[in-house]
């Protein structure tokens, strides 16, 4: 639900007995979780003011060599603040939310709610090299965008097999440049 002019929500007909996760965060907002009790049938409960902290619109794209845009890449936004991504100020559950989405079919992406601070973002498509680059989030800015180019890739293809000829599956294999 989006809170009203007031900032007021209210959530209904919620399932009983069970414990829930209550997210709260906007696009300028870093996402805050909370852990909410079991309710009984019938129960209100007040879950008091909810606080959040300032956050930034990371919008972007993913592209070719040839300047197009790369649909379904996967990207990562990993957190160099803490140990844990996307750590939350004002308390919650931190740890929970990743900074993971894929590119739509133009090569963008959006990511609501990052809290500021410094990231690695990673994009990596099938038949491209992995790319990462540095992103700084700091105050005052209300969004920030990045563009990252991918390299063509190869592929490497084979079958790894014991003295018999067996094959062996989990077999680490590493490929490093000579």
């Amino acid at each position: 639900v989006k809170a009203d002019e007031n900032g007021t929500i209210s959530l209904n007909d919620l399932e009983t007995g069970k414990e829930l996760i209550l997210t709260v965060g906007g696009s300028y907002w870093s996402k805050r979780k909370l852990q909410v009790a079991a309710l009984d049938p019938g129960e209100t409960r007040e879950l008091g003011d909810q606080i959040l902290s300032p956050g930034v619109l990371l919008t972007g794209r993913i592209l070719d060599p040839a300047g197009e845009g790369i649909p379904n890449a996967k990207i990562q936004l990993s957190d160099l603040n803490s140990k844990n991504e996307f750590s939350f100020g004002m308390g919650g559950i931190p740890g929970e939310f990743r900074g993971d989405t894929r590119t739509d079919e133009d090569g963008g992406f959006e990511i609501k709610g990052v809290r500021l601070g410094s990231y690695t973002l990673e994009a990596n498509a099938p038949g491209f090299v992995l790319a990462s680059t540095s992103v700084e989030l700091g105050e005052g800015r209300k969004d920030k965008s990045v563009e990252l180019h991918l390299a063509s890739g190869g592929f490497v293809t084979g079958v790894v097999r014991d003295d018999d000829g067996k094959p062996l599956p989990g077999a680490k294999v590493a490929l490093v440049k000579s």
